[in-house]
């Protein structure tokens, strides 16, 4: 029967099989090539470190930018949110229609996307729109471009 339990060395050392010294207890070399290595250590450089703190205080930035460019679309979108949120008033009917059908909770999850991200999809925000300002008409046109290209458009 095979053991497959790793040898330790015997109470006060011993010579391991690759020839190398061992304090009692601690695991042995059992094979000829093995050898004992000292733990990799990796020591940072000045460079490094001040290259890792940039890199820091960067992505610091950047999150605090994204957090007052989404602060911003909520504000600006924020009739769009109460009508995605609570779609009791909406502006076409047949669109209200289709909520009470069950697009209900497909309308909030759009409306708690762009609150979270603050952008929708295409396909996304052409839904939302068209929950806001309903159908596209000559008269809601140039509104209806207008906040479809807005909802699309990402932080960078």
């Amino acid at each position: 029967m095979k053991t497959t339990d790793q040898k330790r060395a015997k109470p006060g050392g011993e010579f391991g099989a690759n020839g190398e010294w061992y304090e009692g207890g601690k695991f042995i070399a059992t094979q000829e090539h093995t050898v004992k290595t000292t733990p990799a250590h990796h020591e940072v450089s000045a460079e490094e470190l001040a290259r890792r703190t940039a890199y820091q205080a960067e992505q610091a930035a950047r999150a605090t930018r994204f957090q007052v460019w989404l602060a911003g679309r909520q504000v600006k979108f924020a009739s769009l949110l109460t009508i995605l949120l609570a779609p009791s008033d909406l502006a076409d009917a047949q669109w209200a229609d289709k909520v009470a059908n069950g697009n209900a909770g497909f309308l909030a999850s759009l409306g708690s996307q762009l609150r979270s991200s603050g952008s929708l999809s295409p396909r996304q925000s052409l839904y939302a729109v068209k929950a806001m300002l309903g159908r596209q008409n000559k008269r809601n046109a140039a509104e209806w471009e207008a906040l479809l290209t807005a909802l699309t458009e990402d932080f960078e």
